[in-house]
């Protein structure tokens, strides 16, 4: 079955302005979860250093997702149909790294591409927003890591040492996943950055060229050379746990930095506008800001635990 083109588009209008409402909605169909409004993977006691995690590299089994039947004519795939008919201005099917396992401070990971994560994560979210359930029943468990290509990013929450944080707006117009709503900053896929497959394997790594990219509004880095980390290696860098989003059951790995300041980050980024001045972190100016804005869930457990921890 397929439906019109311009029905499709409706959804996913809607879609992208309602993402916040949607995820807490979709959230009742699962247990109760210890990184609420997150379904948890993985949530340590207390933050860990990032430096103190094992990530290992092995060989992704193949998996099999059904195809939508809620997709444009001419179209075999989400993906294709966000390409063909809504495509923002990020959108390219580059390598990345599958999670394939959790094990205390260990993580495995092997090899995936963007696209997956598109074609069931976007795809779960349409059809929610339109009312159906039947492509999220056929993937069958979102805990099973080896039944679908689980692609995750890594969304750090940035705070200075003055005690404030950043987040930004994340445009519809120019990204694939979780438009219209508020977000950490930096925020990547957990990709390479180019032919360094195994050498990128690594959180502080990825998190030093987001920041570099997202919050300084540098270039978008292609394999930089090792003296381009040397800056970051000592910046405190944490490990919080891993959460899926309710309504894509897209992973999310949340880490926290503690930085110098804020001041010089950008207005306007590749992605969307960045809250320049920072907020106060705080727990009333953390709940008030929850309160009053869209916020993705990944944004929202990552805000709630790290003022937790915080105190």
């Amino acid at each position: 079955m397929t439906v019109a083109v311009d029905q499709w588009l409706a959804v996913r209008r809607r879609l992208n302005q309602s993402r916040g409402r949607l995820s807490r909605e979709a959230a009742r169909r699962y247990p109760a979860s210890s990184l609420t409004p997150l379904l948890a993977l993985s949530t340590p006691s207390e933050p860990v250093p990032v430096d103190d995690l094992r990530l290992s590299w092995t060989s992704s089994p193949a998996v099999s997702v059904p195809t939508p039947d809620f997709l444009p004519a001419g179209f075999s795939s989400y993906s294709a149909a966000i390409g063909g008919v809504d495509r923002p201005a990020l959108f390219e099917n580059r390598p990345c790294y599958r999670l394939l396992g959790i094990s205390g401070r260990h993580l495995t990971f092997g090899p995936g591409l963007y696209f997956d994560k598109l074609d069931t994560a976007e795809a779960l979210a349409h059809e929610f927003c339109a009312g159906g359930s039947a492509f999220r029943d056929r993937l069958g468990d979102p805990f099973d890591l080896a039944g679908r290509s689980v692609i995750p990013d890594v969304q750090t929450l940035l705070v200075s040492r003055d005690g404030r944080f950043l987040v930004q707006w994340r445009n519809p117009a120019k990204v694939a996943t979780n438009g219209g709503v508020y977000g950490l900053v930096p925020t990547g896929e957990f990709q390479p950055s180019g032919r360094d497959l195994l050498g990128d394997l690594d959180l502080r790594r990825l998190v030093a060229r987001e920041y570099a990219e997202e919050v300084l509004g540098g270039p978008e880095l292609v394999d930089p050379p090792a003296s381009f980390y040397e800056p970051f290696r000592d910046v405190p860098l944490f490990y919080l746990g891993i959460g899926m989003d309710p309504l894509t059951l897209a992973a999310s790995i949340l880490t926290m930095a503690v930085v110098d300041s804020l001041d010089d980050a950008v207005d306007v980024n590749a992605e969307g506008r960045v809250v320049r001045s920072g907020l106060p972190f705080t727990p009333e100016a953390v709940g008030r800001f929850l309160r009053e804005k869209s916020v993705a869930p990944t944004a929202e457990a990552a805000l709630r635990l790290g003022v937790r921890l915080s105190r």
